[in-house]
């Protein structure tokens, strides 16, 4: 018997290392360095801060909590589940249809 479908909001809450390809936002650097302490804990190398993990181990373990889960997700973070984890757990629907699930 196939997993009833299930809605998942997700909020992830990691830090997440840049991407190897991401360049920083001149700005963003701007405020960081009024603000170094912050820095340094986002950076896991403050004290009780939490150690950075690469943004797929971050979803690999999503992905993990997603199918411990009792049914099948239809929302997930559909364009990191693909890059990251290699999977697609999007329930794919017609845009036409009127049922505003598929609109999500």
């Amino acid at each position: 018997m196939a997993k009833p479908e299930i809605y998942v909001s997700i909020d992830i809450e990691a830090d997440i290392k840049c991407l190897p390809e991401a360049t920083p936002d001149p700005d963003t650097m701007a405020w960081w360095a009024k603000n170094p302490a912050a820095w340094e804990y986002v950076q896991g190398r403050a004290e009780g801060s939490p150690t950075p993990v690469s943004a797929s181990e971050a979803m690999n373990n999503v992905l993990s909590w997603t199918e411990q889960l009792p049914g099948k997700p239809v929302m997930f973070v559909r364009w990191y589940s693909v890059r990251f984890c290699g999977v697609d757990h999007i329930r794919r629907m017609d845009p036409n249809d009127d049922d505003p699930r598929g609109h999500m």
